[in-house]
């Protein structure tokens, strides 16, 4: 039975080898040679770029590097750069609107705790260089903001989620901002060497307050750029629905309640109605009603972080920061170091009218701005504040200064702007008609200037077209190199912030007085701007400024 059994297992072989032999050495026959060619060194135009796509695509992932994006450039101050992330509870959380969540009945407008990374000029040589530790322009993870982006196209699923954090992955993902984690400050001495003003070695401080769709990470390179040149500026992260993803972290060792950006879809529609009858009893929530709602989160977290900063000027009182790690520098270095009584409160788009509206009724013990920088100030966010009576200067991008067919409140939203600066002016002009200066012999310091960045774009502020030059350009019309383009604003803020302090007009800000009568155009006309210094001419035009 045995050699019986081996002759069929032998013939089963035998049919095997005639059946499949063939077969294989005809796939092979067919797929080698064209797997040949491929492989062979031949300078054709498919082969040299299919070799540099596949090198890039290499070295990209090698130094984990995005694919498409350009890395943020080195700051150009005389200082380096130190970041730390602050998170503090507040004592009591405070609430500014009845407004609730549709999905679990929450409170919408509630703060809790409040978010800010500090930016400031860091001793040379300082530990965080050598630990290379960055924060990364996305937050990890980067799904979380994919996520917010996909809830405000109305596409929050599975699928945008996914194409969406691989397209920001592709776009950004490794991108780290150029700073040094938690580097020590820089010293009072040290300040002197490129001649900032020492005094008591306290630093000028900034807030900076973010626009709709974007975070406290979106304008690194403006707000490192002025850190370099000694400010101080905490960048604040709102999380009134307008950030696309923001953890909020009440415990160094909890777990993180991500706030997403949110609409009026994602809101109680009646909720409101707790509020009071001023809101309109019985009526729905609508967009007015809900920018009323964010601003008034806003200017809440802008007084807690007012709070914090004054915290770490003590130096005494200690700090909750529940985003403290081992080997940062001590938050205590702060003490005696931070100017928390001439604060500049600076903003672009939604924060640029967040940031007017802070100065109402003010400076006030709760929020001490004594100037301001607006950027772009939002032309859907609601009336812009006039009850200024403090510095203030405001720069228009050339898109933001074109006449649009849009109006803002019925009136072009280029002259409501100018209006609000010629009111500020108007402060100091109607002082002298009566026979007054200010204090005493004191100089009237209510001052406004507002002008436009020549070439640029709404987001020309942020890191975008810095990251993205050619795409940007391209979309948005901008013919400003991006580069260029974030100096002029740092420039102009760093004079406006010394001007704050000192009453030193320097820059663009000197031409003020008299020669403004020589270089102010009233209306948006890049083309004829010849009253303009030459070194300016390029950049800026100028529509109102102190007489």
């Amino acid at each position: 039975m045995r050699p019986a059994s081996g002759s069929r297992a032998s013939s089963t072989l035998v049919s095997i080898r005639h059946r499949f032999i063939p077969l294989i050495r005809g796939w092979v026959g067919r797929g080698l040679p064209p797997l040949l060619s491929l492989l062979r060194p031949r300078l054709t135009i498919r082969y040299v770029i299919f070799t540099i796509v596949t090198l890039w695509i290499s070295y990209r992932i090698l130094i984990s590097q995005p694919l498409l994006a350009s890395k943020l450039p080195g700051h150009t101050g005389p200082y380096e750069v130190g970041a730390l992330e602050i998170e503090v509870p507040l004592e009591t959380p405070r609430r500014v609107s009845d407004i609730r969540f549709r999905a679990d009945g929450k409170y919408a407008f509630e703060v809790e705790t409040v978010l800010f990374t500090l930016y400031y000029p860091a001793q040379h040589g300082a530990a965080g260089k050598r630990t290379g530790e960055k924060y990364y322009w996305f937050p990890k993870p980067i799904s979380a903001t994919a996520r917010g982006y996909a809830r405000a196209m109305g596409m929050d699923n599975f699928l945008v989620r996914g194409i969406l954090t691989g397209g920001l992955w592709l776009v950004a993902g490794g991108i780290q901002i150029p700073a040094m984690v938690g580097a020590p400050l820089l010293s009072a001495d040290a300040m002197g060497d490129y001649g900032d003003q020492v005094g008591d070695g306290r630093l000028p401080v900034m807030i900076f307050t973010h626009g709709m769709m974007s975070s406290r990470t979106d304008y690194t390179s403006y707000i490192g750029e002025l850190a370099s040149r000694g400010v101080v500026v905490a960048a604040v992260e709102h999380r009134d629905g307008s950030s696309p993803a923001s953890p909020i972290l009440r415990d160094p060792n909890g777990t993180p309640d991500w706030r997403y950006y949110f609409g009026l879809k994602h809101l109680d529609p009646y909720s409101h109605q707790a509020s009071g009858p001023s809101e309109g009893e019985g009526e729905k929530l609508d967009s007015p009603a809900l920018k009323e709602a964010q601003l008034s989160f806003r200017e809440a977290e802008i007084e807690a972080a007012v709070d914090v900063l004054r915290v770490l000027d003590s130096g005494t009182t200690p700090l909750n920061n529940v985003r403290q790690r081992p080997g940062h520098a001590d938050t205590g270095v702060f003490g005696a170091r931070l100017n928390t009584q001439n604060i500049t409160i600076a903003g672009h788009s939604y924060g640029g009218t967040g940031a007017l509206r802070a100065l109402r009724s003010g400076p006030s013990p709760s929020r001490p701005f004594t100037g301001a920088v607006v950027l772009d100030p939002g032309k859907s966010s609601g009336p812009l504040n006039t009850d200024v009576r403090v510095p203030v200067v405001v720069c228009h991008s050339s898109s933001w200064s074109r006449p649009g067919p849009s109006l803002f409140f019925g009136r072009p939203h280029f002259e409501v702007v100018r209006e609000l600066v010629d009111g500020i002016n108007g402060i100091c002009a109607g002082r002298e008609e009566a026979g007054s200066d200010g204090d005493g012999n004191q100089e009237c310091r209510e001052k406004g200037w507002f002008l436009t960045s020549l070439g640029t774009s709404h987001p020309s502020i942020t890191d975008a077209p810095v990251l993205e030059p050619l795409l940007l350009s391209w979309t948005t019309g901008s013919t400003m190199d991006a580069r260029q383009g974030i100096r002029q604003y740092v420039l102009l803020t760093r004079d406006f912030v010394r001007y704050q302090h000192t009453g030193e007009l320097a820059g663009l800000l000197s031409l003020s007085g008299p020669k403004a009568d020589d270089v102010v155009s009233r209306e948006y006309d890049p083309k004829h701007n010849e009253g303009m210094p030459e070194q300016w001419r390029q950049y800026w035009q100028i529509h109102a400024a102190p007489s």
